[in-house]
């Protein structure tokens, strides 16, 4: 780490991981609230939220990973978990939306689980990685 300038620049670009990790785990608990409604006889709405939910969460994934990526480059053995995939094929969803069965609600539940487990497990890591990097920080300052 060269200086004071690129930590600040690290660390604006955690602290932007995290925020966004946030905005992702609450949206993977909308999107189980209406996995668990559709397992109950839910309806086409819930259905459609659901997977409007995922497609949106897909694609936050996607900026989590781009920024992962540049920190990659910045942090030796910066490891996050982006592999995430709670988007359905399209084979599910379309099972989903003319059968609304318990099964393919209870894939799509679990995948959502899977997804929430992830992101607590990235959220922990990236937080003891802020604390550390802070840590360096108030060190370069005094």
């Amino acid at each position: 780490m060269a200086g004071q300038q690129e930590l600040d620049e690290l660390l604006s670009q955690i602290h932007r991981m995290q925020k966004l990790m946030e905005e992702i785990e609450v949206s993977l608990k909308i999107a189980k609230n209406y996995s668990e409604m559709d397992m109950i006889g839910g309806s086409l709405f819930s259905d459609l939220e659901k997977n409007r939910t995922l497609d949106e969460v897909q694609e936050m994934i996607k900026t989590l990973d781009k920024l992962a990526s540049e920190v990659r480059e910045k942090v030796k053995g910066f490891q996050l978990d982006t592999n995430i995939h709670v988007k359905s094929g399209d084979a599910l969803r379309v099972e989903d939306y003319i059968f609304d069965d318990w099964s393919s609600a209870m894939h799509i539940k679990g995948k959502v689980d899977d997804a929430l487990r992830r992101i607590e497990a990235n959220k922990e890591w990236i937080g003891s990685l802020a604390k550390e990097l802070e840590g360096k920080k108030e060190a370069c300052v005094k």
